[in-house]
């Protein structure tokens, strides 16, 4: 089966950037705005269901982070719709007087869910993006989505296989392991009880073969530039969905382990990535 890596570098929303502030419509008790940049998947913003448009904000004023001068920036987002009344989740830019769609997305209601798209940058003086749950978009009752991540990330800390400037480094198939974490417990009498569940999250790696050497060597220097848990995400390839594995929809990047050589070819490269707690 072939795959399409996609990894994202660098993400603007991350908690550890400073100068970004969040603004919402409301804000469900327990699901706070700052939710959608933390380092924790498991946590979640979601506004107050309600009859009226319910959205979230960022505003990075007057800097050119998110897209200003008119520059292509892609949007990372994961969700959880399950019972929702939502229909649509939405990417909105302004340009100084209004807001547009920029990305829509139909929202997958059978587990947690992601979408992933670039867009154009706005005027430079107003580097917003907001993302929202319009009133006209939902039926049948006033559910909300929860958002677990929202990240944006430059067009160029994103890096693809087949795709400029990597067009030439075809697909190759690959091969998924999973590494569990587990916790474990001792009782007063001294018995040891384990729980390959007992921490949040899962590891899993996925193996490539083969890969030409640049994208490889590309991501090895990003993976030096860049450090902690904003380092990299995962997105799965379109269409390609496991149900036994449904929530390998966005994961944080842990480690690269490239293989032997062959005229340029990587013959083997891994890439290990951690999954969250989705609630």
């Amino acid at each position: 089966m072939a795959t399409e890596p996609i990894l994202f570098f660098d993400d603007l929303m991350h908690a550890s950037k400073s100068g970004i502030s969040l603004t919402v419509s409301s804000t469900k008790v327990g699901y706070n705005k700052d939710n959608v940049r933390d380092t924790n998947l498991a946590t979640a913003w979601a506004p107050a269901d309600s009859a009226i448009d319910e959205w979230i904000e960022c505003d990075h004023t007057p800097d050119t982070l998110f897209g200003g001068n008119s520059e292509n920036v892609w949007h990372a987002l994961a969700y959880d719709a399950r019972g929702v009344n939502q229909a649509l989740l939405k990417v909105q830019s302004f340009d100084g007087t209004s807001w547009a769609d920029a990305l829509s997305h139909t929202l997958e209601k059978t587990g947690v869910g992601c979408f992933y798209g670039e867009v154009v940058g706005g005027n430079p003086a107003y580097t917003k993006w907001r993302l929202m749950q319009a009133s006209a978009d939902r039926s049948g009752g006033n559910v909300m989505a929860k958002v677990f991540s929202w990240a944006i990330f430059d067009k160029d800390r994103v890096y693809r296989v087949g795709v400029s400037p990597y067009a030439a480094e075809g697909h190759g198939p690959h091969s998924m392991t999973n590494f569990y974490r587990v916790g474990s417990v001792e009782t007063s009498g001294g018995h040891m009880a384990t729980n390959k569940y007992g921490e949040s999250g899962q590891e899993f790696e996925l193996t490539f073969r083969p890969a030409a050497y640049s994208f490889w060597k590309d991501l090895r220097d990003r993976f030096h530039e860049y450090a902690g848990a904003n380092r990299a995400i995962y997105i799965r390839k379109d269409g390609l969905r496991n149900p036994a594995q449904a929530d390998f929809f966005l994961c944080r990047l842990v480690d690269v382990i490239e293989g032997s050589f062959f005229m340029q070819n990587v013959v083997l490269t891994a890439v290990r990535f951690r999954t969250e707690a989705w609630v």
